[in-house]
């Protein structure tokens, strides 16, 4: 049960990181053009 909790709360860590991620760049390729 616990191993699941973590598991599922390491998958949201990455979710929002590569959403950060996306906004960095997107954000990046605006300044640009």
């Amino acid at each position: 049960m616990h191993q699941m909790r973590f598991k599922w709360s390491y998958l949201a860590a990455i979710v929002v990181s590569l959403a950060l991620w996306a906004a960095i760049i997107m954000g990046v390729k605006q300044l640009l053009h």
